[in-house]
């Protein structure tokens, strides 16, 4: 028995029926297991392909399945700290993601965004974030820049591929962001 006034920290495995789970593939997996998802990791996952009937992206990835969920469950979410939407294809996030604020590690890598919203300054726990593979970003929001532009957002690092890290890099070294390495056309920024 945890005493009063002792908070837990759960973290993998988790369990669920039995079975040892370290990390959730799939959203059903994560639904049954909200309060103690831990990391969420949703790279290459057939749970993002359209099945709506009603959406012209049926059959493709699409994040209005993503975006239902995360707002539905983003308040039993409490200890979700890695979500991981890399190589999806997705061309835009969803609004609902960046509730999400337990979050620390988003990676949103080898996807085709050309932005990142503003929105991403909600996501108050963020120290990491994966862009890597996202050639054509067009711009990176303002609260990456100037944590103080969002709040409380506190991101460390960002990776970014060579291609859209040089325009970013006065803006970035203007904030006080420094290139850690550039190895194999991988651009890592530390604050």
């Amino acid at each position: 028995m945890v005493p009063r006034g002792v908070v837990l920290r759960i973290a993998s495995p988790l369990v669920r029926r039995g079975a040892a789970l370290s990390t959730c593939r799939r959203l059903r997996e994560a639904t049954l297991n909200l309060p103690r998802v831990v990391d969420l990791n949703l790279s290459r996952s057939e749970d993002l392909v359209c099945k709506n009937m009603m959406c012209e992206k049926v059959g493709e990835v699409c994040v209005c399945k993503l975006a239902v969920w995360a707002s539905q469950s983003a308040p039993s979410l409490l200890n979700l700290e890695t979500l991981n939407l890399s190589q999806n294809g997705l061309t835009v996030l969803p609004d609902s993601i960046f509730e999400l604020t337990t979050v620390i590690k988003l990676d949103i890598s080898e996807n085709k965004l050309t932005n990142i919203p503003d929105a991403i300054g909600r996501m108050t726990s963020l120290k990491y974030l994966d862009l890597y593979g996202n050639s054509d970003l067009e711009a990176l929001p303002v609260s990456l820049y100037d944590p103080c532009a969002s709040g409380l957002l506190d991101l460390n690092e960002i990776r970014l591929c060579r291609e859209a890290g040089t325009r970013f890099e006065v803006a970035a070294r203007e904030s006080g962001w420094t290139v850690e390495s550039t190895i194999e056309g991988e651009v890592v920024w530390k604050r």
